[in-house]
């Protein structure tokens, strides 16, 4: 395939050459007008000439009265049209003189024609009415009528004869030629030689068009994804080279959960999954809005500024149709979420390629803060959680007592009461607004921060049960159990409130499991003084079923991405029912997170599970008092209906 820099030259080469050819064409055109011009003119002189010598032979033979006087001397007019027929030629065709008689018509005066059946006599009427002829007449100007409709040339002069201002008869001298003819047949060759140049010059033409378009559509299918119908990272390539940053946004999104999508339903479904998501995509943003397939099931969305638009507000509308519109095949639906990554300024960072890693960066914290999220990066940099001062307005935060739980109740179907909670930490800020430890927690991980709030976040809990007398669940990681100033602190706080550490479960997060037998005596320490231990996310994809051998497990907890799909896959129901039924051999609570509707609720049901969890029971509320009234509220609307 030729590059597109060839075909650009051809063309460049093509249009000179019909410059060039065309200007040849157009000076030979013009040199032939030209010479046919004079031709002609040669004629019309030469008819002028000759009307002129039969005027001066007709005033000295007659003098003036030219009508009556050749009317009455027939004899010297018969003389007269014998010189006149000595003038004819096979060029001047025909020669006569007329006037014009008081009714307006032409009749003849003289005529030197040879012909006798064509020649007109004395004062016969002429036949012809042209009204160029009665003005060349009344006017008393010479006048010339070519016809063009002749091939070679055809034309009449008229040669008023003028005296004392008035015409008195008019000479007719009708010319004819085939030279004209002549020079158009030794023309014509080269003219015709420029229209077979031309015809060669347009099918050229046609098959760089033809290349050309040929050139666009393999260039424009090598930069389309086969299986979405987006672009390709071949075309962003081109495009990030071409573009300028300040005319666009960019936002990085990518499937949810989308393994589990491929192990549940298979690979096929997978890729219908991808072209759904692509469609949908396609269909909320305008003409001038760029997708490209970054690989996967990452999708790279170029979103072209403008004043009216906000980028943030455009990506939580697709989030939301993403999110709204299941994918429905056979009957049942799959439903799917994305997370998103916005880079608002591109045009801020060296290239575009650094903003697209910005715009990774905020997928990843999207992803990390429970997936099913947009941040962009000048909101998530504004929360002040990334460099040092954000830091400290964590810890200032911590010294200002704005960190705190929110509870999340675990529902019990078959007696509709609330088994126990879970504690969500959360940081309050400054202007009293709400942050999730997705714009917090992960940033100060490996600081002295983050043990402070983790033995603050214990302390609130203690502080729950001691006044509600309610069981809650807090999230810990293995590491923290690990982590000898975190173990210390827990277990000063257990043994401070020794009486209620029945009331606690520690979730501990499933994939990060480790063989330490020291993780083992910890956990054997904690359980003396009657806490229960659970896994959380069982089911993900990492689950290490060696736990339930090394450590005595009290509660499972079944992770949300497969549980949100049992009500229309069967697949995840097969899964779903298969853990719960090892949670009954091991003698282990079985708990369901993320049921958020109904159809998912009752399918739950039906298999058996009591222990559920999710939006559809209640989202997280501040206190246990306002999310015992919250789902009193829910159980009453439930029974309306």
């Amino acid at each position: 395939m030729r590059s597109w820099r060839s075909v650009r030259l051809q063309i460049v080469v093509l249009v000179v050459l019909m410059g060039m050819i065309g200007y040849i064409y157009h000076i030979v055109s013009a040199s032939h007008r030209v010479l046919l011009r004079n031709v002609e003119q040669i004629y019309i002189d030469m008819a002028a000439n000759a009307g002129q010598q039969i005027e001066r032979m007709l005033v000295r033979q007659f003098d003036h009265n030219l009508i009556e006087k050749i009317g009455r001397d027939k004899h010297k007019a018969r003389m007269i049209e014998s010189s006149l027929s000595l003038i004819q030629s096979p060029t001047f065709r025909y020669i006569y003189i007329l006037y014009l008689d008081q009714d307006g018509h032409f009749r003849y005066l003289m005529d030197a024609t040879q012909n006798p059946d064509e020649r007109g006599y004395f004062a016969e009427r002429f036949g012809k009415t042209d009204p160029a002829w009665f003005q060349a007449y009344r006017e008393g100007k010479p006048k010339v009528i070519l016809d063009k409709s002749v091939k070679g040339l055809w034309g009449t002069y008229l040669y008023p004869i003028v005296q004392n201002g008035k015409s008195e008869a008019m000479v007719v001298i009708d010319f004819a030629s085939t030279f004209p003819q002549k020079i158009a047949q030794i023309t014509r060759p080269i003219e015709k030689s420029f229209y077979f140049v031309f015809a060669l010059i347009i099918l050229f033409a046609l098959l760089i068009v033809w290349q050309i378009f040929l050139n666009y559509r393999i260039e424009k299918d090598s930069m389309i994804d086969p299986l979405t119908r987006t672009f390709n990272r071949k075309f962003l390539r081109q495009f990030i080279q071409e573009i300028n940053p300040k005319d666009f946004h960019i936002i990085l999104f990518d499937i949810d959960h989308f393994k589990a999508v491929n192990d549940t339903y298979g690979h096929k479904v997978g890729d219908m999954v991808l072209q759904h998501i692509a469609k949908t995509i396609q269909r909320g943003t305008r003409p001038e809005d760029i997708l490209v397939r970054y690989g996967g099931e990452e999708f790279l969305l170029f979103v072209k500024c403008q004043r009216d638009v906000s980028v943030l507000a455009m990506a939580e509308r697709l989030r939301r149709s993403i999110q709204n519109t299941p994918l429905r095949i056979n009957g049942k639906e799959i439903k799917t979420t994305i997370s998103m990554g916005i880079c608002e300024r591109p045009e801020n960072f060296k290239n575009v390629g650094d903003a697209i890693k910005k715009a990774d960066e905020m997928l990843y914290v999207a992803k990390r803060g429970g997936r099913n999220l947009v941040v962009m990066d000048s909101i998530y940099e504004n929360l002040n959680v990334r460099k040092v001062i954000e830091i400290d307005k964590i810890r200032q935060a911590l010294e200002d007592d704005r960190i705190t739980c929110y509870y999340q109740p675990i529902y019990n179907a078959n007696d509709d009461t609330i088994y126990k909670y879970e504690a969500l930490v959360r940081m309050i800020g400054e202007g009293g607004e709400v942050f999730t430890p997705i714009h917090f927690l992960q940033e100060i991980h490996q600081t002295s921060l983050y043990a402070d709030i983790t033995k603050r976040v214990m302390q609130i809990v203690f502080d729950t049960i001691e006044k509600e007398r309610v069981a809650i669940s807090i999230n810990l990681n293995i590491s923290d159990l690990l982590d000898n100033t975190l173990f210390r602190d827990l277990m000063g706080l257990l043994l401070e409130h020794r009486a209620l550490a029945r009331y606690l479960t520690i979730e501990l997060l499933e994939y990060e499991t480790t063989e330490d037998t020291l993780l083992a005596q910890r956990i054997d320490t904690i359980r003396e003084l009657d806490v229960k231990l659970a896994i959380d996310d069982f089911g993900s994809g990492y689950a290490n079923f060696s736990l339930f051998r090394d450590l005595t497990i009290d509660q499972l907890k079944i992770d949300g991405s497969i549980v949100r799909n049992v009500a229309q896959s069967k697949t995840a129901r097969t899964i779903v029912y298969n853990i719960f039924k090892f949670s009954q051999d091991m003698n282990v609570e079985a708990i369901a997170e993320y049921v958020h509707d109904e159809a998912t609720y009752r399918t739950l049901q039906m298999m058996g599970i009591v222990y559920m969890q999710g939006f559809y029971i209640s989202e997280p509320q501040p206190t246990i008092v306002k999310t015992i009234n919250f789902l009193q509220e829910v159980k009453s609307k439930k029974d309306k209906k």
